[in-house]
């Protein structure tokens, strides 16, 4: 019986990114412009060459995928919409990570990030009064 490739997880990543990027009918150029992230950045994930990165959830927001399956393959694959560039590119940075946190986010967990939000917001109305 012949072995099986032993496929490494940064690979299979890789191929997940890639996978979801050509299926949004992107380039790489237009999608690390869309992210928000450097050019080489977004090459190293896609040649498995990156294991981890802070700027996938940004990826799987314009992608319109689920940034848990992008990075491990659990969970669905399929998000909201992809984002467009005027929503990553509008405000600054951390709100750009925001959106892509949130929209990538399942139901479940869309509800505790919004519980907290509006904690924070409570807060900080009363600091200022």
């Amino acid at each position: 019986m012949p072995n099986k490739p032993i496929v490494k997880p940064a690979t299979a990543m890789a191929a997940r990114i890639r996978a979801a990027r050509e299926a949004a009918q992107l380039t790489r150029p237009q999608a690390a412009n869309l992210a928000g992230i450097p050019y080489n950045t977004l090459v190293n994930l896609e040649k498995g060459t990156v294991a981890r990165s802070m700027q996938l959830p940004k990826l799987a927001a314009v992608y319109g995928v689920n940034s848990l399956w992008l990075e491990t393959g659990r969970g669905q694959r399929a998000s909201k919409a992809p984002v467009s560039l005027s929503e990553i590119s509008s405000g600054d940075d951390r709100e750009s990570r925001l959106i892509a946190i949130f929209r990538t986010a399942p139901e479940s967990v869309r509800d505790v990030i919004l519980q907290h939000a509006e904690s924070l917001a409570q807060l900080t109305r009363k600091t200022l009064k």
